[in-house]
C-alpha cells in the first residue's frame, strides 16, 4: 500500500486563490461534462490498480473522491463505498434467489428454533442474508483491487461464498470469482466520481496536478493559479502606403491602412 501523501495546507481546493480577468463562467453539474471530465481523470491519473511513481499521488482518483492528504486514507474511504454499493447489489440477488434463501432461513431456524417465534425466526434470517451479502462483497472487494472484473448483479454461477464458510473465506485470502462480463476497479471510481459535484473534481484534480508539478526541478513552488491558461490578445497596427501615393486611384485617401489581427492562446497539460 503506497505511503504518499500532499501537503493539504495550501492546496488549490482549500486556499485562498488569485483571479484573473477572464470571467469565466462557473463549472456546472451538466451530466455530459461530468462524464468527459471523469473520462479525463480515468485515463490520466493514477489509481490503486494503475499506479505511477512519476506521480506525488500514487491513489490520485481516490484524492479525487476522498480528499484525504494520504494514499492510504484515500483508499480507506473509497473501499468503503464499493464495499456499500456490493453489499446492495448482492443483497438484491439474494433477495429475489429462493435457493438462498432456503438456506438462509433453514439456518435461522436453527438458530431462532428455540423460541418458537416467527417474528424472531425471520429477524434471524434477515440477520443471516445481511451477513452473507457482506461476506460476497468482502470476497468482490478483493478481487477488484486484484484488477479482476466482477458481474455488477450476482448469479447463481457467478456467486461465491457458501452460508456455512464465511468465517473462514473472511479470514482468508478468498476472493471473488472473476468474470470478462463485469466491470473492474477504474469502473467503480467512475461511479464514485459521478456522484461528487463538478466543483470537487475540478479542484481537486489541480491539487494532483499541482503537487506533481512540484516534484520536478525549479517548479517546487508552482501554483495553479498562477499560471495562464487562457490567453487572448487584439493587435491593431497602422501603415502607409509607399506605391499608391503617385497614382490617383483613391481620390481623397490619405493612405493609411489599418491591420486587426486576434490571437489565442490556450495551455493544456496532462
Amino acid at each position: 500500500m503506497s505511503g504518499n501523501s500532499i501537503d493539504t495546507s495550501a492546496r488549490v481546493s482549500g486556499r485562498s486563490l488569485h483571479k484573473g480577468t477572464g470571467g469565466w463562467s462557473e463549472s456546472s453539474d451538466d451530466w455530459y461534462a461530468k462524464v468527459l471530465m471523469q473520462q479525463y481523470i480515468l485515463t490520466y491519473m493514477s489509481c490503486y490498480t494503475d499506479t505511477n511513481p512519476n506521480h506525488a499521488l500514487n491513489y490520485e482518483v481516490e484524492y479525487i473522491i476522498g480528499g484525504r492528504a494520504s494514499d492510504k486514507d484515500n483508499l480507506k474511504i473509497v473501499i468503503a463505498e464499493i464495499l456499500a454499493l456490493r453489499a446492495a447489489a448482492n443483497m438484491a440477488y439474494l433477495a429475489g434467489s429462493a435457493s438462498k434463501q432456503a438456506q438462509a432461513m433453514a439456518l435461522a431456524a436453527i438458530i431462532g428454533g428455540i423460541t418458537l417465534t416467527p417474528e424472531v425466526i425471520e429477524g434471524v434470517e434477515k440477520g443471516i442474508l445481511a451477513a452473507w451479502a457482506f461476506c460476497e462483497s468482502v470476497l468482490d472487494l478483493r478481487a477488484l483491487l486484484d484488477g479482476d472484473k466482477i458481474p455488477l448483479i450476482k448469479s447463481d454461477t457467478s456467486w461465491t461464498s457458501s452460508l456455512y464458510g464465511m468465517t473462514s473465506m473472511l479470514t482468508g485470502q478468498v476472493k471473488a470469482k472473476s468474470s470478462n462480463e463485469g466491470i473492474g476497479y477504474k469502473s467503480y471510481l467512475g461511479m464514485l466520481l459521478f456522484t461528487k459535484s463538478m466543483k470537487n473534481i475540478a479542484y481537486r484534480s489541480m491539487d494532483v496536478q499541482e503537487a506533481t508539478v512540484r516534484m520536478t526541478g525549479a517548479h517546487e513552488s508552482f501554483r495553479m493559479d498562477n499560471a495562464i491558461c487562457e490567453l487572448s490578445a487584439d493587435v491593431s497596427y497602422k501603415y502607409h502606403g509607399i506605391f499608391l501615393c503617385f497614382v490617383n486611384l483613391l481620390d481623397g485617401a490619405d493612405n493609411e491602412y489599418t491591420i486587426k489581427n486576434k490571437a489565442k492562446y490556450s495551455y493544456y497539460g496532462r
